[in-house]
């Protein structure tokens, strides 16, 4: 953030493959940023975590975490199957770009 402090996220690439016409493939694609945010601050890019910290804090410290997901997801043009990227480096824009919107917009969702 620009505060600089930082949150760990998960960056998944989703996509799907279909036929659009007789011998086109194309493949559906886009990027999903996503965490989760416990009480108390916090806040871990994995579900199996954010299990370990419910069972670890509710034994150790009588807490019990009410979790949300941040998600951020971007979809990305289209590409036919079998045809040479023109923009090799797209992908990382979109990503650089995503990053830039989460970063923005986290002071507004995330409380201390």
């Amino acid at each position: 953030m620009k505060d600089g402090r930082f949150k760990k996220v998960t960056l998944m690439r989703v996509f799907r493959d279909q036929e659009t016409a007789p011998g086109v493939r194309v493949r559906s694609w886009g990027l999903n940023i996503f965490w989760y945010e416990g009480s108390s601050g916090v806040s871990t890019p994995s579900y199996l975590m954010s299990n370990f910290i419910s069972y670890r804090d509710a034994i150790l410290f009588n807490l019990n975490h009410r979790w949300g997901m941040a998600s951020y997801f971007m979809r990305l043009p289209d590409k036919e199957l079998g045809v040479v990227d023109t923009d090799p480096l797209g992908e990382l824009q979109a990503i650089d770009a995503l990053m830039q919107f989460v970063s923005a917009s986290l002071p507004a969702i995330v409380v201390d």
